[in-house]
């Protein structure tokens, strides 16, 4: 039936490796129901800045949580400078200065270059591969949150 053929993912889906569960399962299954039902691709190019939009969303909801942020406002950019910015930051992978700034960099990063042109407007340019490719960092971006540590303070 054409519901079970929705929900099911594609085989080159199911081999994208990605780790992060909530991240495949949100993403993957968001790119299926893209996946035109018959015949050429049609619109889907138009949708597809939608998965892009999720993943910043799972990326920004894991990084609040790992560094402990309550403010729902703090977000995107400056979300990522809360958690990894300064000289003593929430969350960090080393005690270097240096690889700190690397690891603030790299999050603000995703968050001022792809995540903020999701939120502020539809954006109709991606491929499935560059969705795929997103996916594949953001995940990365997931996978490093499990390996850093967290500045211990004064509510703790």
């Amino acid at each position: 039936t054409s519901l079970a053929k929705q929900l099911t993912v594609p085989p080159y889906l199911e081999r994208v490796p990605i780790i992060d569960e909530e991240l495949r399962n949100r993403c993957l299954h968001l790119l299926t129901s893209l996946e035109p039902a018959d015949g050429p691709e049609g619109n889907r190019a138009d949708k597809l800045d939608t998965a892009v939009r999720e993943m910043s969303v799972i990326l920004e909801d894991r990084v609040r949580n790992v560094a402990g942020l309550e403010d729902k406002h703090l977000e995107g950019v400056k979300l990522m400078a809360a958690a990894f910015g300064g000289e003593d930051p929430i969350l960090r992978f080393n005690t270097e200065q240096s690889i700190k700034d690397g690891a603030h960099h790299l999050y603000r990063g995703y968050s001022g270059f792809v995540r903020n042109e999701m939120m502020h407007r539809l954006v109709k340019t991606y491929t499935v591969e560059r969705v795929l490719q997103l996916l594949g960092h953001v995940d990365y971006l997931l996978s490093l949150l499990t390996q850093s540590t967290r500045k211990l303070t004064q509510k703790q």
